[in-house]
């Protein structure tokens, strides 16, 4: 997962194709070892000398990404063998996940071959390693900056949605591996890869099927090290049918699977959008204390649903202690009967108090110490007019300095930028990128944020837990 020097076997000069792809992904994303095109026809693509085969190479080489028809796949496991090299990645596809059982003997036989002459192989039908470290990349333009989450994923398209769309959310990454069938290289080996790689801090996983026996035992030990968080695919049997065409898994039980999961010690979840949240909480929060929630800003509909979705997720929203209603008082007059929690913006600012207002409230519940986690919910005010933008841009500066002010986790809701009218999308894009920037944890909703923070207090407030490092 180091490589030195990547070739390229079935390079194409052709734009469209993987060949050509992968070579100019890893050119402009500036992998900082050897790039080598391999094809029979010689020739040059994107400024580099094509090679006719592995062994006309003339340094040593690493890594092999292979983009040729399954059926050649077996004559360039023996070309790696004899270059030394350490590990092939299939692109290659159309093995086992066909289900057609001359390909999958042909996966078998692959494999055992490889096996035998010391290759390693990673897939087929993957897209292999991004590793920002180094310069290694699968995907166009992601994030140049190194972080300290690792994420496995069966899925190629997953694999990119965590690296761009966890990107969008100030995730940042050791490494992403796409692993395809898995038919040498399993989702154990990584775990025990990355529970014992200093440079990765917590887990993420999209698995479809398990291929190892030592699975169990391999996750146990992994999540008394680090926070591991599954997203397992297959919960019907619909599901559990795509994942067979998909990777040639097999699904198994679902209500099992979250079983040995939660006994293991890791977290589950049911989505790559509950996998990224998760994850974000992981990444961005401080440990809470306990489970209580204080809320600003959910409207009047919104608190009712927000103190459900939180209360649903092992969370608990208290009413306002009597403490911070005293010391309303004092400023709000008789006002001080419509301080609840959630507190509900729709009732405060129409009585002709203002934002300032409204942060002295927050102000005084963040520092109360009966609630220990805090949300603040600025997609209640959106703006409706281009005048708003400036409302909104204080509702974040708002929350942000709240934040900056405590030491509890605080998570900021803020609603994505579905807007058809330019100023609106640029207005929320603006405020969730100055809480990206800020090192915010960014919910697009109260109930994904629910269901985020009820896994990580969930995760952080079991006794038996490793505290998790910073």
């Amino acid at each position: 997962m180091n490589p030195r020097s990547i070739a390229i076997v079935g390079a194409s000069p052709n734009p469209v194709k993987q060949g050509y792809r992968y070579l100019q992904q890893l050119l402009e994303f500036g992998f900082k070892g050897k790039l080598y095109p391999v094809n029979r026809r010689g020739g040059t693509i994107l400024g580099l000398e094509v090679h006719p085969s592995l062994s006309a190479i003339p340094g040593p080489v690493d890594y092999v990404i292979s983009t040729i028809p399954a059926e050649e796949v077996p004559q360039l496991v023996k070309d790696c063998a004899q270059k030394g090299v350490k590990l092939l990645q299939l692109y290659t596809a159309q093995l086992a996940e066909t289900g057609i059982p001359e390909q999958k003997k042909l996966e078998e036989q692959i494999v055992e071959l490889a096996q035998r002459l010391g290759v390693r192989i990673l897939g087929p039908n993957c897209m292999g390693v991004y590793r920002p470290e180094i310069g290694l990349t699968f995907r166009f333009s992601p994030p140049r900056e190194v972080g300290d989450i690792a994420c496995i994923s069966q899925s190629a398209g997953h694999a990119g949605e965590m690296i761009y769309r966890g990107g969008l959310r100030g995730l940042r990454f050791s490494q992403v591996i796409s692993y395809g069938n898995a038919a040498d290289i399993n989702e154990a080996e990584f775990l025990e890869y990355f529970a014992s790689d200093d440079k990765t801090r917590i887990i993420a996983a999209y698995i479809e099927g398990v291929r190892s026996p030592h699975f169990a035992s391999v996750l146990k030990a992994a999540a008394r090290l680090k926070p591991v968080i599954i997203c397992k695919a297959g919960r019907t049997a619909a599901g559990a049918r795509g994942a067979a065409s998909h990777t040639g898994s097999l699904a198994g039980n679902y209500a099992v699977w979250k079983a040995l999961v939660k006994q293991c010690g890791a977290i589950h979840v049911d989505s790559i959008d509950e996998l990224i949240d998760t994850t974000v909480a992981f990444a961005k929060l401080p440990v809470p204390k306990g489970r209580n929630v204080g809320i600003i800003g959910s409207g009047g509909g919104g608190s009712i649903i927000a103190a459900d979705e939180f209360e649903l997720n092992g969370l608990h929203v208290p009413p306002m202690p009597q403490a911070v209603l005293d010391e309303v008082k004092t400023f709000l007059g008789n006002d001080w009967r419509l301080v609840k929690n959630p507190l509900d913006n729709s009732v405060i600012l129409p009585m002709g108090w203002g934002m300032d207002v409204l942060k002295r409230i927050f102000a005084i519940m963040a520092a109360h110490p009966i609630f220990q986690i805090l949300v603040g919910d600025a997609g209640e005010w959106y703006p409706e007019t281009p005048a708003d933008a400036v409302y909104s841009e204080a509702t974040t500066s708002m929350l942000l300095e709240i934040r900056k002010s405590t030491d509890k986790p605080m998570a900021l809701v803020l609603r994505p930028a579905d807007h058809t009218e330019e100023w609106k999308w640029r207005c929320f894009l603006e405020q969730q990128q100055r809480c990206i920037n800020e090192g915010a944890a960014v919910f697009p909703s109260i109930t994904r944020a629910a269901k985020a923070l009820g896994n990580y207090a969930g995760y952080c407030l079991t006794p038996s837990k490793k505290q998790i490092s910073r």
